[in-house]
C-alpha cells in the first residue's frame, strides 16, 4: 500500500511539471527606432483548459516605456482569443517602475483556446536614445545606466545595433479551481537601430553692447564656446605688446542632434581717430573701435568698421588676396584662399592673423 501511494505521488507530482512546461508565456522580438514606437505582444501556450486570469509584470530598460492612457496608467489591450469571454485588464505603475497587469473574468470564464495573444502593449523609445547611440553611450543587454554589462559600445553607423534587455516578470495565472500556476520569467529582446541624426545648424557669432552674442537656427540648442586671449601669457620681456584680440569658437549641441560645425571669429580692437585729450597731462584719449572677423570658405567677413574704411586680406606670402569698403558696419572681401589656410586681415592700420575655416 506504502508503495502504490508512493507511485501515486510521483505521477502527481510529474503530471504537474509536464503542465508546467507546457504552459509557456512567449515575446517575440521587437524593433522601436528612438522617439518612434512599436506594438509588444504577450502571448501564452497553454495545455491547461482551465487557465481563467493571470498577473505579470513588465520591465523595461532606461529609455524605454509603455503607453499611458489618460490616467497615467498604461494601456493594455486583450488578444483576439477574448472575443467571448468577459475578461477585463487593468494595470498601474509600481513604485519600482514594473508595469504590472492583472486580468480576470468576473464570470469565471477560462482563456479560451491554447495558443495565441493575451495582451498587447506599446513600447515607446524615448528620442534621447539617439543621443547615447551617438557618443557610444548604449551598450547591448543594457538595463539600465547604473548597472551594464560589460560589453562592447555601440555607436551609431558602427557594427551591429544595440538590442536591449527588457523581461516579463512575476508571472502568475490563476485556475477555475482556485489553484495557482507560476511560470519563469520571460525576456524582452527590443533591438535599437541605428538613425541618423539631424544635425545643428552652425552657430552665428556677434558683438555689441560689450557682449559677444551666439544664435542658431535650431531652436533650443546649447552654445559651447571657447574664448582665447592672444594677450594671455607669460614671459620676461622689458616691454608686452598688447593686441586686444580675442578667438572665439563656439558649436551647438542639442539632444538627439549630431554637433554642429565649429563656428570661428576673432573678435579685436582698431584705433581710429584721436580724441581731444587732457590739456593738462598732455594725453590724448584714442578711440578703440571693436570689429568682428570671420573667414569661411574663402570669405572674409568684417563687421563693426565704419564705413568707407578698406579691409585688405593677404596671404602670408605678402600677396593680397582680395579687398573691400564697408558699408552699413559690414565688409565681405572674397578671396582665393584655400581652407585651412591663414590670412592677414589689414583693416585700417591693423593688421590680424586669421584662419581660413
Amino acid at each position: 500500500m506504502k508503495q502504490i501511494r508512493l507511485f501515486l505521488l510521483g505521477l502527481v507530482f510529474a503530471i504537474a511539471g509536464t503542465t508546467q512546461a507546457a504552459n509557456t508565456l512567449k515575446v517575440a522580438d521587437i524593433e522601436v527606432a528612438p522617439g518612434e514606437s512599436v506594438v509588444l505582444s504577450i502571448e501564452l501556450e497553454n495545455d491547461n483548459t482551465n487557465l481563467m486570469g493571470w498577473q505579470c509584470d513588465i520591465v523595461l530598460p532606461e529609455g524605454l516605456t509603455l503607453k499611458l492612457k489618460a490616467n497615467g496608467k498604461p494601456a493594455a489591450t486583450l488578444g483576439d482569443r477574448f472575443a467571448t469571454t468577459e475578461h477585463s485588464i487593468s494595470s498601474s505603475i509600481l513604485a519600482n517602475g514594473a508595469y504590472r497587469f492583472i486580468a480576470t473574468s468576473m464570470d469565471g470564464d477560462a482563456i479560451p483556446g491554447t495558443t495565441g495573444t493575451l495582451f498587447t502593449v506599446t513600447v515607446q523609445a524615448d528620442a534621447s536614445l539617439a543621443e547615447r547611440l551617438r557618443v557610444g553611450d548604449l551598450k547591448s543587454g543594457d538595463l539600465s545606466k547604473t548597472h551594464r554589462p560589460q560589453r562592447e559600445v555601440m555607436r551609431a553607423g558602427t557594427g551591429p545595433a544595440p538590442t536591449l534587455a527588457g523581461k516579463v516578470t512575476n508571472i502568475e495565472f490563476n485556475t477555475q479551481d482556485n489553484q495557482k500556476l507560476t511560470l519563469d520569467d520571460v525576456t524582452i529582446a527590443v533591438t535599437i537601430p541605428s538613425v541618423e541624426l539631424p544635425k545643428c545648424a552652425i552657430p552665428t557669432i556677434s558683438y555689441g553692447n560689450d557682449e559677444i552674442s551666439f544664435d542658431c537656427e535650431t531652436e533650443g540648442a546649447e552654445f559651447i564656446y571657447e574664448i582665447a586671449d592672444t594677450d594671455i601669457g607669460l614671459g620676461n620681456a622689458v616691454k608686452v605688446a598688447l593686441t586686444k584680440t580675442y578667438t572665439i569658437t563656439v558649436y551647438a549641441k542639442k539632444e538627439a542632434y549630431e554637433n554642429s560645425d565649429v563656428a570661428t571669429a576673432t573678435l579685436t580692437w582698431i584705433d581710429v581717430e584721436a580724441r581731444t585729450g587732457d590739456l593738462t597731462t598732455g594725453v590724448n584719449e584714442v578711440q578703440a573701435l571693436p570689429v568682428l572677423i570671420q573667414a569661411i570658405n574663402g570669405l572674409i567677413t568684417v563687421t563693426g568698421a565704419d564705413d568707407g574704411m578698406k579691409v585688405e586680406a593677404f596671404g602670408l606670402d605678402g600677396v593680397q588676396a582680395g579687398s573691400a569698403y564697408s558699408y552699413n558696419g559690414t565688409a565681405t572681401v572674397s578671396t582665393t584662399l584655400q581652407t585651412g589656410s591663414v590670412a592677414i586681415v589689414k583693416i585700417g592700420e591693423k593688421n590680424v592673423k586669421v584662419t581660413i575655416k
